[in-house]
């Protein structure tokens, strides 16, 4: 019996690696879409450049999980990231996949802010209606500590001060990856249709930024001291920052979308989510 042969974007990164792992482990042959081939089982790719529909030829399943964060004007994230993930639908369309998966964002919601939202918004209400899955995680977390969460379990476990925004009142939902990935995995072997809406693939359980902080220093043994900033402060110097081209962590756009939550998310049951990060309840 063949193999099922799924293709990921993103291959290397954070979550493209989970899902390479996951579909794997299921029996699945994976064909990952990378900005420089290293190993067997890769494929040149570069988002925003059309995709040759024979590369996707002859696999069951296409999971989109690259963006490219480089791009800070809307015409380059538009050129990238919204035209360039047509080009990846439209090859996978060509080339006769019947399982296509779009990884999306709670931050894309109607009347969200960040062009990250926007973008990936966009995505969403050009292939929802073909048929392709929308799955929206929230604050990304697993075992290997990397993403956005590391970033905040380094800075609470090495940091005697954290400034947090507006009190950090802002509420996240979280997602574990691997059960996102298997999730994923299931929904691809299965045969249920896609839904007509994006599914909120997250706990329902909403923490704010200043809890979830709180629980990362105390897993790591500290105690630091916050204080508040007014949110126009750092979103004003990240901008400086980036009208000089200095290169930061982080991102306006991201601290915009931190900003500017979703005020009514609506959680989907489609994927169950099984552990929860230790030191957060």
């Amino acid at each position: 019996m063949k193999k099922l042969k799924v293709v990921i974007t993103g291959g290397r990164g954070y979550l493209g690696s989970i899902l390479a792992r996951k579909f794997q482990i299921a029996g699945w042959e994976t064909t990952l879409l990378v900005r420089e081939v290293r190993e067997k089982g890769e494929v040149a790719f570069q988002l925003g450049k059309k995709i040759a529909p024979e590369v996707l030829k002859d696999h069951q399943a296409f999971v989109h999980c690259a963006y490219d964060f480089k791009p800070s004007s809307w015409a380059e994230i538009y050129q990238a990231n919204i035209l360039g993930s047509r080009f990846c639908f439209e090859a996978a369309m060509q080339a006769g996949v019947k399982r296509r998966v779009f990884v999306s964002s709670m931050s894309a919601y109607e009347g969200c802010c960040s062009m990250y939202g926007k973008a990936k918004l966009a995505v969403e209400q050009e292939f929802l209606p073909q048929g392709v899955l929308c799955v929206r995680p929230g604050l990304l977390w697993s075992d290997e500590s990397k993403g956005m969460f590391g970033k905040l379990a380094r800075a609470a476990g090495n940091l005697p001060f954290l400034p947090i925004v507006d009190g950090g009142e802002q509420k996240l939902a979280l997602s574990q990856a691997e059960d996102l990935a298997v999730g994923v995995v299931d929904y691809c072997q299965g045969s249920a249709e896609s839904p007509l809406e994006a599914q909120i693939t997250a706990y329902p359980e909403l923490l704010t930024f200043r809890t979830i902080l709180e629980g990362l220093a105390k897993q790591a043994g500290k105690n630091p001291r916050f204080f508040s900033v007014p949110g126009w402060a750092p979103l004003a110097g990240l901008r400086g920052a980036e009208f000089l081209k200095i290169e930061l962590p982080f991102k306006s756009d991201s601290l915009v979308g931190l900003l500017q939550q979703n005020p009514n998310p609506r959680f989907s049951k489609m994927i169950a989510f099984k552990r929860w990060p230790a030191g957060l309840r």
